[in-house]
């Protein structure tokens, strides 16, 4: 009996240990693909700095967690420089939610990703249908999107932070004026809390949003959305509700913008309906016509609409239609709230280096 015990320990601790894998130039395994069949669920993937060119890896575990060892201008760099991504999704993906999920993703930048238009035409830097993903100090840029998840398993948490994206959004090879409406980040119904914490977005391609969630509770909070620089649409896209809360962030719409407005609150069908707008910062450089701050679609079922203690300022020479479009009714509540007509004059740090403080 005893030994039938030790050897059912022993068992037990073997099947729950976890491997660290190392990637590199200079490792065993030089491509993450090389390792893609070994990894077994809670392991460690560590991967040296350097470029790894057109290795798009569809990960089949659960609890990895992924360290890119890169620094500075040597950093580990997903790389994707051909035409259509063979598996139709992005860079990296994670599309199974009964065999992976909770994926932890660390220093790792995601550069190039596209599929062909027969295909969507929205290929991620991470393409999440998997429950649950933790993205750290990462960078996404010149991707058609940068993360993209959907499909997923029901009440997934995505916890993004400290992260960055820029050139990304949709681009029709040799047109500039990059027409297509593609994502920084687009999050489906399927997740129940989103965080977007000390991120930086900047310079989109396309007519697209920096962010776009139909999570049931987003939480957006102290980032830098600056779209001075592009074609961006709404800056924040509120897809169908839900609970949000915006706070502390820097937003910028720039003077080529589409949409003329910043936040866009599109449908009340989620099960709670109240958004919290606290503490940001907002500049319209749209100069030409009319815009609005916010636009909200739905007549009814939103239950709160607080907006408190934010700055909102435009260019001199553009004209407001409304603060708010739309009909709110007794979900609407403002408080302390600076608008004011010319963003260059009123005091900030440097409105020309888009400190705005």
């Amino acid at each position: 009996m005893k030994d039938k015990l030790l050897l059912l320990f022993v068992g037990i601790g073997f099947s729950a240990s976890a491997v660290t894998w190392k990637v590199g130039a200079a490792q065993t395994y030089t491509t993450p693909s090389a390792v893609v069949n070994l990894v077994q669920n809670n392991d460690t993937i560590k991967i040296d700095g350097g470029v790894y060119l057109n290795d798009p890896v569809i990960w089949t575990k659960r609890n990895l967690v992924f360290i890119g060892l890169g620094t500075g201008s040597n950093r580990s760099v997903m790389r994707w420089t051909g035409g259509d991504i063979a598996n139709g999704k992005g860079i990296w993906v994670f599309a199974n939610p009964a065999i992976t999920g909770n994926a932890t993703i660390d220093n790792i930048v995601f550069e190039g990703a596209r599929v062909s238009d027969g295909n969507g035409g929205n290929g991620a830097g991470i393409r999440c249908q998997a429950k649950d993903l933790t993205i750290r100090n990462c960078q996404f840029n010149s991707c058609q999107n940068g993360i993209l998840e959907g499909g997923s398993y029901t009440g997934a948490i995505i916890t993004i932070q400290n992260s960055e994206f820029f050139n990304n959004g949709y681009e029709v090879i040799g047109n500039t004026s990059f027409s297509g409406y593609e994502h920084n980040i687009y999050i489906s119904a399927q997740t129940d809390s989103l965080l977007v914490k000390n991120c930086y977005f900047h310079d989109p391609r396309g007519e697209a949003n920096s962010l776009k969630t139909r999570a049931q509770k987003s939480y957006i909070l102290y980032n830098v959305i600056d779209e001075a620089n592009g074609q961006g649409s709404w800056e924040i896209n509120i897809a169908q509700g839900g609970l949000n809360v915006i706070i502390g962030n820097t937003i910028i719409q720039g003077v080529n913008s589409i949409n003329h407005g910043i936040v866009s609150y599109d449908a009340a069908t989620n099960p709670i309906e109240d958004f919290y707008f606290i503490n940001n910062t907002v500049i319209n450089k749209y100069t030409s016509t009319s815009f609005r701050y916010f636009s909200v679609s739905p007549t009814s079922g939103i239950n709160k609409f607080k907006v408190y203690n934010n700055i909102f300022a435009k260019a001199s020479s553009a004209s407001m239609s409304n603060f708010i479009s739309g009909t709110l009714g007794p979900a609407l509540d403002t408080l302390s709230n600076h608008i004011l007509n010319n963003y260059t004059t009123v005091g900030f740090v440097n409105v020309v280096g888009n400190d705005f403080i």
